[in-house]
């Protein structure tokens, strides 16, 4: 089989997909974060503080990222069937534990002394949160393109949705809840210089993007490497979108004020679907200028990826006010129980826009990045956010009432954050790289075999090699306090 008719089946085999529910990408993502308990109780139970650095490492793949990889591979039709297994695994750790200790530990405080705990400063469930963003998107980059990965989780063509139709929305989120207008770094732009400063500033940060997206579309373009041209156009691509995103929201902000990117959010979001709706945005994204399906013009040609940048910006700006909620100065167990509630309703608050909007507007649609698609990030991201809260606070709950002690009976260390817990701040530490990196030997992956063609367990160990030789480079920078930084 010649190269050309090889890439025109692996086109076929990314294309044209409905996806499938948000409840069952909701559900199948769950795993993230109860990968996350998995990874705290068993880490304690399984490393001490004289483990090797090699065992640590291998606790948390298999804690942190196999149960990931499992969901959308393997057991990707039985999802629930690994849930409950995770979870059994996780009540049968806490059972041993107590069951082998010498001594019985007693309960240390109440429940009013748990709710008064101290927990203020760094914030480990965002940090969580935005680590799975670049894990989940590794796996998938990569997956998507074995026959073990279902169809019904690639990226939908036009409208619809599918788990990896999350990756470059979530990528948007994660980055504006840290962004500095959400920490409060930046309140307000004060003066025409000082904003043109802010704009340069943000193009400069933003620069590497640009050049890896140039490099991508250079890599794609002289090779026979498959190209999904619905997806963001001739030319354009993810790196482009996140760089652009960028440097628009710090413009948008500087002429106008974070306080109010909630407001903003909902501007650019009703206003982009009316001209997607009522002034045949819609049209030309999907149809192209002559209504043929061409792409002759550098704009025509990469519809998609510019003119969706509207409603990625407006994710940006919602990322931006929840970032601003969840950075307000909190200093107890009690207060992040009541941000807790909150998310839960605001969750549910999203959930409700959603139906309405898929109802009375449009399908959600990652290609045009519709109104339904800025709410479905907002209730898919919330609800992410939701359950690596939840395990935080049950990590301390039974860490403050003694319910989970170490494989040496010495308790479990005072900080919200066990010791075993290096992967993902080594996936945070150097998130560019990683999935630089991931790119690429995804690339390196699809040239050096017929992809399509392999069995789901060929599938499997090529995925999980691919995902174990990733996780061990940042992890080994980390290990040794290396932070990359390519400009």
């Amino acid at each position: 089989m010649d190269d050309d008719s090889y890439k025109k089946q692996k086109e076929a085999f990314v294309s044209n997909f409905n996806g499938t529910t948000a409840t069952e990408i909701a559900f199948v993502t769950s795993i993230n974060t109860l990968s996350v308990l998995l990874n705290h109780i068993g880490g304690a139970w399984l490393c001490s503080a004289s483990s090797s650095v090699s065992w640590k490492f291998l606790v948390d793949f298999v804690t942190l990222i196999l149960p990931v990889e499992l969901a959308v591979t393997l057991l990707s039709s039985r999802v629930d069937v690994l849930f409950i297994a995770v979870m059994c695994t996780c009540i049968g750790i806490l059972i041993i534990s107590d069951k082998t200790r010498k001594t019985k530990a007693p309960q240390k405080i109440s429940l009013k002394t748990f709710l008064a705990t101290p927990l203020a400063g760094k914030r480990p469930f965002i940090s969580n949160f935005r680590a799975y963003v670049n894990v989940c998107t590794a796996i998938g980059i990569l997956a998507v393109d074995f026959t073990i990965f279902p169809r019904r989780f690639a990226k939908a063509e036009t409208y619809g949705m599918g788990v990896m139709d999350a990756g470059v929305g979530s990528f948007v989120v994660a980055n504006a809840i840290v962004s500095p207008e959400a920490r409060g770094k930046y309140s307000q732009y004060r003066g025409a210089w000082s904003s043109v400063a802010s704009i340069i500033k943000s193009v400069k940060s933003s620069a590497p993007l640009l050049i890896l997206g140039g490099i991508r579309t250079l890599a794609v373009k002289s090779t026979a490497y498959q190209e999904h041209v619905t997806e963001y156009g001739v030319h354009w691509n993810f790196f482009f979108t996140l760089a652009v995103v960028k440097i628009l929201s710090t413009a948008v902000l500087c002429l106008t004020s974070p306080s109010i990117s909630g407001y903003i959010a909902v501007f650019l979001g009703v206003s982009y679907q009316y001209l997607l709706s009522y002034q045949n945005l819609g049209e030309f994204i999907i149809m192209g200028v002559d209504g043929t399906g061409s792409r002759e013009g550098l704009l025509n040609a990469n519809r998609e990826g510019i003119v969706s940048c509207w409603g990625y910006l407006a994710i940006y700006m919602a990322g931006v006010k929840l970032g601003q909620f969840l950075f307000e100065p909190r200093s107890t167990v009690r207060a992040w129980v009541v941000v807790l509630i909150q998310l839960v309703a605001l969750s549910i608050a999203f959930w409700g826009l959603l139906g309405l909007s898929q109802y009375y507007i449009e399908p959600v649609s990652r290609r045009m990045a519709n109104l339904s698609y800025v709410i479905w990030m907002m209730v898919f991201n919330t609800q992410q956010l939701i359950m690596h809260l939840a395990v935080q606070l049950i990590w301390i709950f039974l860490k403050d009432f003694n319910l989970i002690l170490s494989s040496s009976e010495k308790p479990v260390i005072d900080s919200q954050i066990p010791a075993t817990y290096d992967l993902l701040d080594a996936v945070n530490r150097n998130g560019l790289l990683y999935f630089l990196l991931a790119n690429v030997m995804t690339g390196i992956v699809n040239v050096s075999m017929a992809t399509i063609y392999a069995t789901p367990i060929v599938g499997f160990t090529v995925i999980s090699t691919y995902m174990f030789s990733l996780s061990l480079v940042v992890y080994i920078l980390h290990v040794f306090n290396v932070s990359s930084k390519i400009w």
